[in-house]
């Protein structure tokens, strides 16, 4: 309290604070003299995260003046997450690491990484200043090719998690092969046809025959759409059988020619 009324002055960012922007009131003290309270009413931005704000009281009678300040926190958000270290196309096997960036916020960016809806407890979290990262290390199987990875940022100021995502495109190869036989106990002089299918392959695997170890050539039947975005390809090998295919020993192999690797 004073007598007579405190002047208050308002200063923030080096700068008076105009009238406009303040309101006051004036109650009587039981201890004689008179209360004055100012309000302060103004819109805040990112900007003015760790403003100062000094309230200045002043006597005009005695010349005396005291003062407060107040370093004002604001919470505002981060910016858009950044995802980096991922290429165009991913071999199945290698080992592949991504991280996601955010900076800004207040508080910093919280970070969570995703595979689909999966949350994945294993990323690596740092921040440094207003720089938040978060790294996760992948070894790369067949059911990433065109898995969906994202990164969500949040802090107290978002309503929802700003998101960044980024779709995979994974080349692997066939791991097993199926040969059927029709009939499956041929006679001398009979049609015989010997079909060879690979599973799902990034790109479509090509398939060789081979018989008693030397390589034999079939036919080509296509491919089909199979698990994982990949193909699954058909070759058919047709004889007429003789006795000298008793016993004989038929073997099919595929090759993803992309990679080089076979099954």
């Amino acid at each position: 309290n004073s007598n007579p009324k405190a002047t208050i002055t308002w200063f923030a960012k080096n700068r008076q604070l105009p009238k406009t922007e303040i309101t006051e009131t004036y109650t009587a003290s039981p201890d004689g003299g008179y209360v004055t309270r100012s309000q302060v009413r103004t819109t805040v931005g990112h900007q003015d995260h760790n403003s100062v704000f000094t309230c200045q009281a002043s006597n005009p009678e005695f010349g005396q003046t005291v003062a407060d300040t107040l370093t004002l926190s604001v919470l505002y958000p981060p910016n858009q997450p950044e995802i980096s270290g991922h290429r165009e196309s991913m071999r199945a096997g290698d080992l592949e690491r991504m991280t996601c960036l955010s900076v800004g916020g207040n508080p910093v960016a919280d970070l969570k990484w995703y595979k689909g809806d999966t949350l994945i407890r294993e990323a690596v979290y740092k921040s440094i200043g207003n720089v938040a990262s978060s790294e996760v290390a992948i070894i790369i199987k067949a059911n990433d090719n065109g898995a969906v990875y994202k990164c969500k940022a949040s802090n107290r100021a978002t309503t929802s998690p700003l998101e960044a995502s980024v779709r995979l495109a994974v080349n692997f190869p066939p791991s097993q092969v199926f040969i059927t036989v029709s009939p499956s106990q041929p006679k001398v002089g009979q049609q015989t046809d010997l079909t060879c299918s690979c599973s799902s392959s990034n790109p479509g695997a090509e398939i060789l025959w081979v018989r008693n170890g030397r390589r034999t050539t079939g036919v080509d039947l296509g491919t089909v759409d199979a698990e994982y975005g990949g193909k699954n390809t058909t070759n058919r090998l047709r004889f007429t059988a003789t006795s000298r295919d008793h016993n004989a020993v038929y073997g099919c192999r595929a090759t993803n020619r992309l990679l080089d690797q076979s099954v």
